[in-house]
C-alpha cells in the first residue's frame, strides 16, 4: 500500500461518515470534493491527512455520534470506486454514463465547508461562515446538505 492508497482511503472514509447514515453517493462525493478543495487552496500545507485529521476546526454542525461506515452500503461502494478520481482530479468524459457526476464537481465549485441543515450548528459556523455572505456564500443544496465556498 502507497501513502497515496491510505489518503484515498481515508478520504472515502471521511465522505461515507461525515455526510450521515443513508446518505447518497451524491453528498458522499460532495463532501470529498470540498475537502479536495481545501487541499488544493493549501489547508494544512496543501496535505490530505492533515485536512482530513483537522476537519473538526471548520464544522458546521456540532459532533455527534460516531457514524459506523455500511461496506455493504451501494453508494460507498461506489464512493470507493469512484475515489481516485476525487483525489487526482480526473474529470470524466462527457460520453460515459457517470458524466452526470461532473454537475457535482461543478456545483461544488471553490467550496470548503457544508452543514446539515436538520442538526445543531456550530457557533463558530454560524459566525464566521453563516454569517458572511460575501466571503463565504452558499453556493449548492443537496437535501439537508448545503455547501459555502
Amino acid at each position: 500500500m502507497t501513502l497515496s492508497d491510505f489518503q484515498r482511503a481515508m478520504l472515502a472514509a471521511f465522505a461515507a461518515r461525515e455526510s450521515g447514515i443513508g446518505a447518497s453517493l451524491e453528498e458522499m462525493k460532495a463532501i470529498a470534493y470540498c475537502v479536495r478543495n481545501r487541499v488544493r487552496q493549501g489547508w494544512h500545507g496543501g496535505n490530505w491527512l492533515a485536512n482530513l485529521e483537522n476537519a473538526d476546526q471548520y464544522r458546521g454542525n456540532l459532533k455527534g455520534p460516531h457514524i459506523p461506515i455500511d461496506a455493504d452500503s451501494r453508494p460507498v461502494q461506489r464512493l470507493v470506486r469512484e475515489i481516485d478520481d476525487i483525489y487526482f482530479g480526473l474529470r470524466e468524459s462527457t460520453n460515459s454514463p457517470q458524466a452526470q457526476t461532473n454537475g457535482i464537481e461543478d456545483s461544488i465549485g471553490k467550496c470548503c465547508y457544508w452543514l446539515r441543515a436538520n442538526e445543531p450548528f456550530s457557533p463558530w459556523f454560524v459566525e464566521k461562515i453563516i454569517h458572511d455572505p460575501d466571503h463565504h456564500p452558499l453556493r449548492m443544496q443537496m437535501g439537508t446538505l448545503y455547501f459555502y465556498e
